[in-house]
């Protein structure tokens, strides 16, 4: 019996995810208008938007102003933008902040036929890892496939950094769009605690009123803001630390090294609060049995000290992509993924 070959197929391109956040935005103008030369991945002409992440699925008018809004960026680069639906995230089976970067690849796997890279924007950088966390350079790697490689990038930048860089490109800097938590997702709230660490990035390089934001910040919203995790303090404490290096003394400063100090790690609500949201996700979809199933693997996991997250009825959790090439969906089902890890 010939087994199929396993070769590295001969279309060298590049994928990127694109979400229009400040991860993305940067990876696109990184590799996209070749800023490293022969060393840039062959990022030439598509990224992926993924229905079902920031935007929910059932609300497609506004992924289709989050489109409009990011149009003008890729237009001007000459990028396809390729948009993908998913309910993975809205099934609400895994911790997001721990499966986010396994989904998103899977849906990337789902183009491995057209492209030999998928490229991600990395969340944290090199000396501020938090760890274990969904999407990092330790890991992220593994995700790659036979015919996809999977990559972990911009991981040697801060995030005040990357806005540095996007800063000086006028149409980059008018249409990131970070916010994930306002009644619009495809717009920017500036309330809540990701709009006020994006304003704190852009006044860290010296821009006070961002044209991607209607306002700029209130110091109030520095002395408000609500840290749900040890990442989000990082952060915080990154730009502190780019501030001051670049000898920055404002009155805004000041008040977030206030509130950086003042951190004493999340409250048990917050720090249980994804848990407690599926539960309740299953409990209203009426899904009693694996509800049950999730309590009694959580208790058997506390008792031996082991994990066994994305069990269930002693299978793996498996959630159906709803994706625009059905005839390779193996790949968005984690087959070439699972090869490759177990391998």
């Amino acid at each position: 019996m010939k087994l199929p070959s396993a070769s590295i197929p001969s279309h060298d391109e590049a994928i990127a995810a694109f979400s229009g956040g400040v991860d993305s935005i940067f990876t696109l103008l990184r590799h996209g208008t070749k800023q490293f030369g022969a060393a840039s991945y062959p990022l030439k002409k598509t990224v992926l938007m993924v229905h079902g992440f920031d935007v929910p699925l059932e609300k497609p008018e506004q992924l289709e102003t989050l489109q409009r809004r990011t149009a003008p960026l890729l237009m001007e680069l000459g990028f396809e933008l390729k948009t993908m639906r998913t309910n993975l995230k809205e099934l609400q089976l895994q911790d997001w902040e721990d499966s986010s970067m396994s989904q998103l690849a899977g849906c990337l796997h789902n183009y491995s036929h057209q492209f030999s890279y998928g490229l991600v924007g990395s969340t944290e950088s090199y000396d501020a890892l938090v760890l274990p966390w969904g999407s990092n350079p330790a890991t992220d790697h593994l995700l790659s496939g036979a015919h996809m490689r999977i990559v972990h990038d911009g991981a040697g930048y801060s995030r005040t950094a990357k806005v540095e860089q996007i800063a000086r490109h006028a149409t980059a800097a008018s249409v990131v769009k970070v916010c994930w938590e306002g009644e619009e997702t495809s717009r920017n709230c500036g309330e809540c605690e990701k709009c006020v660490r994006t304003l704190l990035n852009f006044l860290a390089v010296g821009v006070s009123n961002p044209a991607c934001f209607s306002k700029p910040l209130d110091k109030r919203q520095i002395r408000a803001l609500i840290l749900r995790h040890d990442t989000a303090h990082g952060e915080l404490k990154s730009i502190v630390n780019y501030a001051k290096a670049k000898g920055i003394t404002e009155d805004w400063l000041l008040e977030l090294d206030k509130r950086v100090r003042r951190y004493k790690g999340p409250t048990f609500l917050q720090k249980h609060a994804p848990r407690l949201q599926r539960a309740w996700a299953l409990a209203q979809r009426g899904e009693w049995r694996q509800l049950a199933g999730k309590v009694r693997t959580k208790a058997w996991g506390s008792v031996f000290g082991v994990s066994l997250r994305g069990v269930k009825d002693g299978r793996p959790a498996t959630a159906k992509v709803l994706g625009e090439t059905p005839a390779i969906a193996a790949n968005a089902r984690g087959r070439n993924v699972n090869r490759h890890i177990v391998s």
